[in-house]
């Protein structure tokens, strides 16, 4: 049967400027295992995940001598406590990141006409908020428009992770919620308890899942899984021209089409909005399957 016994010099610890402890390292001897993947587990399972105020960061292990024949061996074994702060998140852990940009879009009508002006005794065309409009068409403006980009990162058990859970992540890629979503932080506590909190909610229709990054850590057997969201808000109540009640949903597209009449009082041809339609360009997706 393996044992594990600590160093009677194993502990180091350092402190800061007001003697509070910051970083502490015991050193352990592991007797009875030969192979690699059941001493680490071993250990793991067997020294603290706390000491003092500290949390346990990582474990080391280097053979001295192993017989595989016989699965007897001699491991050094090394652990290292830091504070909450400088720990690396446990399995399970969850964080958020939201990053808000802008980026360029064009657009064909305005929220409002503040003004119009026209030579004496004439009166400028109504074009119904169209903007640059030609002979022949709508030229619309480029605008900038805030981007907003959340950032989840889970670390997910080994176990966990399989093809089914994969193949279930590359089918949701750019797609849209198809209901309402609430993104967590998830932490460990100083009392190793994971603690919860909601930090933002999406209606149906407003995150769209752009993809994600994996990567194994293997000292604590678990997947750091990137994952990338794009957002963008419903509206409601939205007016074009003549044309008022329209909804639409965040990663909806809408489009205006305009014909062209006269404007009895300017006495001129004009484009207007004619119709607007709104348009699924995404499909929908279960994201709490993510």
């Amino acid at each position: 049967m393996p044992t594990l016994t600590e160093h009677l010099d194993s502990r180091r610890t350092e402190q800061d400027g007001d003697g509070n402890l910051t970083s502490a390292t015991l050193q352990f001897t592991l007797l009875g295992v030969s192979d690699d993947a059941t001493a680490r587990a071993t250990a793991i399972s067997g020294i603290s995940q706390t000491f003092n105020n500290l949390v346990r960061d990582s474990v080391e292990l280097s053979p001295r001598w192993v017989d595989d024949n016989s699965s007897r061996g001699e491991w050094e074994v090394e652990a290292t406590y830091v504070t909450r702060e400088e720990a690396e998140p446990k399995t399970t852990e969850q964080e958020i990141t939201i990053d808000v940009g802008a980026a360029s879009q064009r657009i064909t009508q305005s929220l409002a006409t503040i003004d119009s002006f026209a030579p004496p005794n004439e009166t400028a065309p109504d074009y119904e908020g169209a903007i640059n409009v030609s002979d022949d068409r709508v030229e619309g403006v480029d605008i900038e428009f805030p981007v907003v980009t959340i950032t989840v990162t889970r670390y997910v058990p080994d176990a966990d992770v399989t093809q089914s859970y994969l193949n279930t992540l590359y089918g949701l890629s750019q797609t849209v919620n198809d209901s309402s979503i609430t993104l967590r932080r998830k932490r460990f506590d100083a009392d190793n308890n994971l603690v919860t909190r909601d930090m933002v909610q999406f209606d149906a229709g407003e995150l769209k899942f752009d993809g994600f990054t994996q990567s194994y850590r293997e000292e604590k057997n678990d997947w750091q899984f990137t994952y990338t969201f794009s957002a963008s808000p419903n509206e409601t109540g939205l007016v074009i021209g003549s044309i008022s009640g329209i909804t639409k949903r965040g990663w909806d597209y809408m489009w205006v089409k305009y014909k062209q009449t006269t404007d009895a009082n300017a006495g001129a041809l004009v484009k207007v909005p004619v119709a607007v339609y709104v348009e699924q360009v995404y499909k929908d997706g279960d994201f709490t399957l993510i």
